[in-house]
């Protein structure tokens, strides 16, 4: 059967979300540090799950990087 993609939406949303963190979960074991930057308001919903607490950034607008980048850089390599 496989994914299917209706109207904009997942048919079964939680399977493409397992596969993204099943993918993190590997990465990491890898070495890899695996963060995401979001512009999403509600990504404390879900991206605690995905990425863990601290491994994700809000970003609310174009006009707030250049003060969150610095934030980013020490949390990459703090």
């Amino acid at each position: 059967m496989g994914i299917q993609y209706v109207a904009g939406d997942f048919l079964f949303p939680e399977i493409p979300f397992n596969v993204a963190r099943m993918a993190v979960h590997e990465a990491a074991k890898l070495g890899v540090r695996p963060f995401c930057v979001t512009i999403d308001e509600k990504a404390s919903d879900y991206l605690p799950y995905l990425f863990g607490s601290s491994s994700y950034m809000l970003v609310r607008n174009a006009g707030e990087l250049p003060a969150k980048l610095p934030l980013l850089y020490a949390r990459l390599t703090g």
